[in-house]
């Protein structure tokens, strides 16, 4: 339970400030209370985005006066009004102490919810209100007290951003009941321009990460010392919510001659910074087709979108190509030989151009 606090005008450059830090802010629910043409009109919100409600708990002499919401100097600084709305009238609840007045604030596709409405009471008015607050829509915890004075309307605001639970909630609901604390048993509690401000949160993530290989698919002359390579566009980790590390990134790679379905070929993994090195045990070998895949639904980013496409690529390595000049052959014309050695990781793939100059 956070402390007891009545807050004074200051509170208007603190919310301010918060909106900076938040960015831009959006009122999502509203009630001016200047429709005092009944109970049922000075309750409904002015301004909803998402369905916001309010309901008033009346038990004996405890009610609405929809009509007796005027002076008590609320339309003097006209506090927190919003849409520049003129003053008007206010919401007037008698005899509070046996009823409790609920305000039901979904807060769907939005974050840093922030409430501020002004209060005050009358002289035998209850002197404390316990606010109290629910993300299930049914079970309530106290959030805070406030003590209104008998006095010039203050401003109150409360800063949810960090309460687990109300953002993006469409259960989210606050509610105040009152005890005669520095008060009264009877008198009345009095409230203006409540309001509901928040952050639109990012849309939901739903696409799946991007995968990219290296060699490209269809490369020609890709070269034999190079460890092929599968990269993602974002951070990624396993299906079971699990992190990639060196050893199991093996488990998602698909490694063979040809296409896919020649012989696989034996290697190991190395995987930092979203990317997944391919190590061949015995390296590669010159003018050899190769087929590299991530096998489907193995791996998802961080809001479970999963790789459940098919993904590859087919690439062949460069042949061997050697040159030799007149200085790298041994010539015994009296034999009438010519002989050369030549050590190449596969002969019989190996070309020899023989270049003699004159």
């Amino acid at each position: 339970m956070i402390n007891n606090y009545l807050l004074k005008g200051s509170v208007v450059a603190a919310f301010f400030l918060q909106g900076a830090v938040f960015g831009q802010t959006t009122l999502i629910h509203y009630w001016n209370f200047n429709n005092n043409a009944s109970a049922a009109a000075i309750t409904t919100p002015t301004a909803t985005l998402i369905g916001g409600s309010m309901t008033a708990v009346a038990n004996g002499t405890t009610d609405i006066d929809f009509a007796g919401g005027t002076g008590q100097n609320f339309s003097v600084q006209n506090l927190n009004a919003r849409n520049g709305d003129a003053s008007g009238t206010h919401l007037r609840y008698n005899n509070p102490i046996s009823g409790s007045l609920q305000f039901n604030l979904p807060t769907t596709g939005y974050n840093n919810v922030v409430v501020k409405f002004t209060t005050r009471r009358s002289g035998s008015g209850a002197g404390t209100q316990t606010w109290k607050y629910s993300t299930d829509g049914t079970t309530f915890t106290t959030y805070q007290t406030v003590s209104p004075l008998d006095a010039d309307p203050q401003l109150v605001a409360f800063d949810f951003s960090a309460v687990p639970g109300v953002s993006n909630n469409p259960n989210f609901k606050l509610k105040v009941e009152f005890a005669a604390g520095s008060g009264g048993t009877v008198g009345n509690n009095r409230f203006d321009n409540f309001t509901v401000d928040a952050t639109p949160a990012a849309a939901a993530d739903t696409t799946p990460p991007t995968v990219t290989y290296l060699p490209a698919n269809n490369t020609n002359n890709a070269s034999t010392t190079v460890n092929p390579t599968i990269s993602f566009n974002e951070n990624v980790r396993l299906t079971d919510n699990s992190a990639i590390n060196d050893s199991n990134a093996q488990m998602l790679v698909d490694f063979r001659l040809g296409n896919a379905s020649g012989s696989q070929v034996p290697f190991t993994t190395t995987f930092a910074n979203n990317k997944i090195t391919v190590i061949p045990t015995s390296g590669m070998v010159p003018n050899q087709a190769y087929y590299l895949a991530l096998k489907p639904n193995m791996v998802e980013d961080t809001s479970d979108n999963a790789v459940t496409a098919v993904t590859s690529t087919t690439f062949t390595t460069a042949g061997t190509s050697v040159s030799l000049d007149k200085n790298f052959i041994k010539v015994n014309e009296s034999a009438g030989t010519l002989a050369f050695k030549i050590n190449v990781a596969n002969p019989s793939n190996a070309t020899v151009n023989l270049v003699v100059k004159p």
